[in-house]
């Protein structure tokens, strides 16, 4: 009898941890978004085999990245549930002092239930894998590096030609870089908090999910069209236009990409994955990464367009103002982010369970 009831309660821990495996939605985001990252990874493979282009599936500084994503992910995220739990105890003293809370109703509830634990800690794991994939496109770069030693050239006449005297002009102002330089360079520290924003106003894994899978798209879509198109950007085409300060963040980085470019393709790949983010400034792929943040923030909560419109807009600013893109470039990240996030909700509809009918069904 004793092993009778030993039998089954195996056999109901199995149950158990074939349902977690089964049930829990994170592990089929998990895999969907793993899913799109190999066939990405496929098509890349075989672009490289034709033209003979260098091919790596985990470069030199991807545990850097991850590690540093993970641990700003879990600083920012613990900062703000911390930052509630002050305010609550604030709000309880209140209310025992005056008998009126803190914040007036429905705010309170509102701000109180936009916690990042326990939700943050399942998404961290999809931004983490999200990350991993936008890191895969550097091989996308090696492409661009091959094409461009003899079989391309760089497309910026057109652009110039038709935004040219925009950037004379600006040569014209006396611009405050020391503002606008590090706006554009910390667009990622903010774009990864704007994530963990993400998590803690829509308190949805699912949510997540489509953001990163749609980022994943983004990137790959952006820098085949920039490998296929590519755009040096104004800075690069006509550098007399452009003053950036020698100690300057933008002076640093056009320094570092004009050394790599200047590298022997079989040296190209040691300089690491971060530093093979992209060649072409067309399309912008930080204006369309932060567009399809602001999209995402905005299916969750209407009101985050009050912070995300500005933000846009001033990035999209700095990335003229400093010639790193034509104006023409921003759309066309506009553009891809919304073909992105078309697309998410079309290969969706055909997806393990069906996750989604309806792009609009995300909430």
């Amino acid at each position: 009898m004793q092993g009778s009831n030993q039998a089954i309660g195996i056999q109901a821990n199995r149950f158990k941890i074939h349902d977690f495996i089964l049930q829990r939605p994170e592990w089929r985001y998990a895999a969907l978004i793993l899913m799109l990252h190999a066939v990405m990874l496929g098509v890349t493979v075989i672009a490289a085999s034709i033209i003979s282009s260098p091919f790596s599936l985990w470069f030199n500084d991807t545990n850097m990245l991850l590690v540093i994503i993970t641990l700003y992910v879990l600083f920012v995220g613990s900062l703000w549930h911390i930052t509630l739990i002050i305010l609550s105890i604030f709000d309880d003293v209140k209310i025992k002092i005056s008998g009126a809370p803190l914040f007036p109703e429905p705010l309170r509830s509102n701000l109180f239930a936009m916690k990042f634990y326990p939700v943050g800690l399942p998404a961290l794991f999809i931004i983490v894998l999200t990350c991993f994939a936008i890191l895969g496109t550097s091989n996308i770069t090696l492409l661009s590096f091959k094409l461009l030693s003899g079989t391309t050239e760089w497309r910026d006449g057109i652009f110039w030609a038709v935004e040219g005297p925009l950037f004379e002009w600006l040569s014209t102002l006396h611009i405050n870089l020391g503002f606008w330089d590090p706006l554009y360079h910390s667009c990622w520290a903010i774009e990864i908090a704007m994530v963990v924003f993400l998590v803690v106003v829509s308190q949805s894994t699912r949510v997540v999910f489509f953001y990163g899978y749609s980022m994943i798209i983004l990137y790959y879509v952006g820098r085949f069209i920039g490998m296929l198109n590519p755009v040096k950007g104004p800075a690069f085409y006509k550098p007399e236009y452009f003053n950036h300060p020698a100690d300057s963040l933008t002076q640093m980085a056009v320094d570092k990409l004009n050394h790599t470019l200047a590298l022997p393709l079989d040296q190209v790949i040691q300089q690491g994955g971060i530093l093979l983010g992209g060649i072409s400034a067309m399309p912008s792929l930080h204006i369309g990464m932060i567009t399809l943040t602001s999209y995402w923030l905005y299916s969750t909560r209407k009101w985050t367009l009050v912070v995300t419109i500005p933000w846009v807009v001033m990035v999209w600013i700095s990335t003229v103002v400093l010639g790193w893109h034509y104006v023409i470039d921003g759309v066309g990240g506009v553009l891809l982010a919304t073909f992105s996030i078309w697309l998410t909700g079309y290969i969706l509809k055909f997806s393990w369970g069906g996750l989604t009918k309806d792009i609009r069904t995300v909430l």
